[in-house]
């Protein structure tokens, strides 16, 4: 991957950082998993959810998008403050 691919929260080119670390080792923690459940939908991606399936066979399933599973059961008043990820959202690629 090239700098400008990782998320911005992670963006870094000292090999010891606490974050880039902590990634990396999640990262390698979903290779032992027997499930791994991904924030989209099979249609969008289903390329890259078929290519990773092929290599680690194991269960995928696909629940997204889950800001909107979230979402759906409160009124309009409160959606606009529902979200999945506590990170702030980058606006500028809307």
């Amino acid at each position: 991957m090239k700098l400008k691919d990782m998320p911005s929260f992670i963006k870094t080119t000292d090999p010891n950082d606490i974050l880039l670390n902590f990634m990396g080792n999640e990262a390698q923690n979903c290779l032992k998993a027997s499930t791994i459940i991904f924030n989209t939908f099979h249609d969008l991606e289903h390329e890259v959810l078929d290519a990773i399936s092929s290599i680690f066979p194991r269960n995928i399933y696909t629940i997204g998008a889950l800001s909107m599973i979230l979402g759906r059961d409160l009124p309009e008043s409160q959606l606009k403050s529902t979200r999945s990820s506590l990170w702030k959202e980058d606006s500028k690629c809307l």
